[in-house]
């Protein structure tokens, strides 16, 4: 017979890959106590979920319906106080999320219970990506940055089983990353040069050895309260989630890496300067929609050698308007790509005003067709403006743009193509 409680105040579920929400003065069935302080019940709505017993109290004579739940024997519990989850979870989570740790208790807690005797072979090291409280004892609570040893990755319902400190536990797998062991070296090796007085703080990471695709969650853990000054040129990253942990961040370096987009920019509120010369930034309309806003303080901004920036076509009038677009969304820049901004050219921004919005591209069938072109390899876009595409395949080429890209469609897709990766086709 289940136990039926009454909740004494209201707890909205601070993790919705466990809990759930209850409401002051319904009532719930109680389903499984932990000595953790979490109990599983249902609520009269049907959801099954970990609230904390805080908030419960039982109804008389039902105290011994159900057993308290004996705490496991491996793991311990964590020693430090897991930090509420800050941060919504990505989209990924919601589709793929680990279910309920009751859901597959049985399974996982025979694992941890014939690990206590034994060290288990790794896999491999994995990083934390967001906070997570534990709702049981079988369980990890963590903090973003946080590193382990995974054990296993495929237990039921998306869970690990991962040791730390010698002791094991389960954590949700969507919500860690594999380290590469030769990043977590270079992050290890890491030291933050001082100048000014001391007031200046920079941390460079480039151009050796061990290349970075992005940037590691764990650089920013380690060094994001104090640098204020970062480079990471002549890497190879393409995207620059995490920079959100360099909370005093005044100057970011990306030069000659592979970014093709800013969609996943973070705020920085206290950034000036931005270099993200050569890369391969090609709409800049979306560049601006992406940053705007973020960089309240952002005075510098060079975006030279990519193939939004005119500035080395030998286009005076393309990249006139090109600067005009630029300072017209971001007002508060004086120094784009190292030219200081003219009086006359903030002029010329009030007396164009919206005419220098950047509209969204064109329908393929009302632009002219220069050509057909076929693809001479295979290319997988990473940004919106861009087409992916396989060898063989034939585009209709409408424009030619600067730095070696191609205005083209594509069964009807209009987008850019890198000149050097297709072939123009004679009628």
């Amino acid at each position: 017979e289940e136990e039926e409680a009454q909740v004494s105040q209201d707890f909205a579920a601070r993790n919705p890959v466990t809990q759930v929400d209850v409401h002051e003065g319904e009532k719930v069935a109680v389903l499984e106590r932990f000595a953790t302080g979490w109990w599983k019940v249902k609520t009269p709505g049907g959801s099954v979920g970990l609230v904390p017993k805080s908030v419960l109290v039982c109804c008389a004579g039902a105290a011994a319906a159900v057993p308290q739940k004996k705490q496991l024997a491996q793991p311990q519990a964590p020693q430090h106080a897991p930090r509420t989850p800050q941060k919504a979870q990505p989209q990924q989570h919601k589709a793929g999320a680990p279910g309920s740790p009751s859901s597959t208790r049985t399974a996982r807690s025979g694992t941890v219970t014939q690990t206590k005797s034994q060290v288990l072979p790794v896999k491999f090291a994995a990083e934390a990506l967001y906070d997570y409280e534990a709702g049981t004892s079988a369980e990890f609570s963590f903090q973003a940055g946080d590193q382990m040893n995974v054990i296993k990755d495929e237990l039921p319902g998306g869970w690990w089983l991962a040791r730390r400190d010698g002791q094991y536990g389960h954590v949700p797998g969507s919500f860690f990353t594999k380290v590469d062991p030769e990043v977590a070296a270079l992050i290890c090796r890491a030291k933050l040069q001082s100048s000014a007085g001391g007031r200046c703080q920079t941390l460079s990471l480039g151009g050796g050895d061990v290349l970075l695709t992005s940037v590691p969650p764990a650089l920013g853990v380690r060094f994001g309260a104090q640098c204020t000054h970062l480079d990471l040129s002549f890497n190879h990253i393409v995207r620059v989630a995490h920079l959100e942990r360099f909370t005093c961040l005044e100057s970011l370096v990306l030069d000659n890496n592979e970014l093709q987009s800013a969609h996943d920019f973070p705020e920085l509120a206290s950034l000036r300067a931005l270099s993200l010369n050569n890369n391969h930034i090609a709409d800049l309309g979306a560049f601006l929609d992406s940053v705007a806003g973020k960089l309240p303080r952002l005075s510098f901004l060079s975006l030279v050698k990519n193939p939004c920036c005119p500035l080395l076509t030998g286009d005076d009038a393309a990249y006139t308007l090109y600067r005009l677009r630029v300072l017209y969304r971001l007002r508060q820049v004086t120094h784009l790509d190292s030219l200081a901004v003219s009086q006359s050219e903030r002029g010329e921004v009030v007396r164009r005003g919206d005419t220098l919005i950047i509209q969204p591209a064109p329908n393929a069938a009302s632009l002219p067709v220069l050509y057909a072109a076929v693809a001479l390899y295979d290319y997988v876009g990473t940004a919106e403006a861009q087409l992916s595409f396989q060898a063989n395949d034939t585009f209709v080429v409408h424009q030619e743009l600067d730095l070696g890209w191609l205005l083209a469609s594509r069964t009807g897709q209009l987008g850019h193509v890198p000149a050097a990766y297709v072939r123009r086709v004679d009628a």
